[in-house]
């Protein structure tokens, strides 16, 4: 990231934020992650920025804050996507439970959350987080082996069209109309790369098997780590030519040049 940053021209403040990702989907970052397969843009945010403090929420203080100010209006359900396609999901439901401490029935139905985020960052009067609360639940199910029964068959809302979010609505409301509007130029030609760092596991499922050594020379494109026994996942393979300087967890190829 620290690389990308450079190349861009640098940040234009000291203390920034890194969003990896979309404003409404990304995911904090640092300078030191290294870009993988599935980076797709960064978002450079001073720290002050209404949105920067938006991803960096505690959630036992939103919880605390929720328990008092949450009035149950339902935007947070009324503006789900999910919801609207007709899903069982229904956020301030899951709210209410979380806050007032209820072994409710709804909690599973976080796991059905996509965090999109238009329910803390559009939706809620209050500012509060469903898709945080959504997120922790939805973590603590996996752990405990939680698996849902089979959801019943959706029906989209008949309010579906009239409830989806304008996007420049949504760029007004996340405080982006500056950086919206701004120009932006592209800079042409090739960027030269010495070294990179390929984590194993950059998505879904299990982390590949290497089939390289330390110290084997690879071209750019060849197979580094196969998925085994037709397992969830994804192969890695070489993004430069180079030697093998390093394997697990991160493979590890100097050289390059391309």
């Amino acid at each position: 990231m620290r690389e990308l940053l450079a190349l861009a021209g640098g940040p234009a403040v000291d203390e920034y934020l890194l969003i990896a990702g979309g404003p409404c989907m990304g995911k904090v970052t640092g300078i030191n992650a290294p870009v993988t397969k599935t980076t797709k843009g960064i978002i450079v945010l001073p720290l002050d920025h209404p949105l920067a403090a938006s991803y960096q929420r505690d959630l036992n203080r939103e919880l605390k804050i929720a328990l008092k100010v949450c009035c149950q209006c339902q935007q947070c359900t009324d503006f789900c996507p999910r919801h609207l396609l007709g899903h069982p999901l229904e956020p301030h439901r899951v709210m209410r439970a979380v806050t007032y401490g209820l072994v409710d029935i709804t909690l599973p139905q976080a796991l059905l959350c996509s965090e999109c985020g238009l329910c803390d960052l559009y939706a809620c009067p209050f500012n509060l987080s469903p898709r945080q609360v959504n997120r922790k639940i939805k973590a603590e199910l996996q752990q405990k082996g939680f698996r849902p029964g089979p959801w019943q068959a959706t029906i989209p809302s008949l309010f579906r069209e009239g409830r989806q979010v304008p996007t420049k609505s949504l760029i007004n409301r996340l405080g982006l109309k500056e950086y919206y509007a701004r120009p932006v130029t592209f800079r042409e030609g090739n960027i030269r790369v010495n070294l990179v760092h390929l984590p194993l596991r950059q998505s879904a499922g299990v982390a590949p098997r290497p089939v390289v050594k330390v110290g084997d020379r690879v071209e750019r494109g060849d197979l580094l780590a196969r998925i085994e026994n037709d397992t969830l996942g994804a192969s890695l393979h070489a993004s430069i030519k180079g030697t093998i300087t390093a394997l697990n967890p991160v493979i590890i190829i100097e050289g390059g040049g391309d």
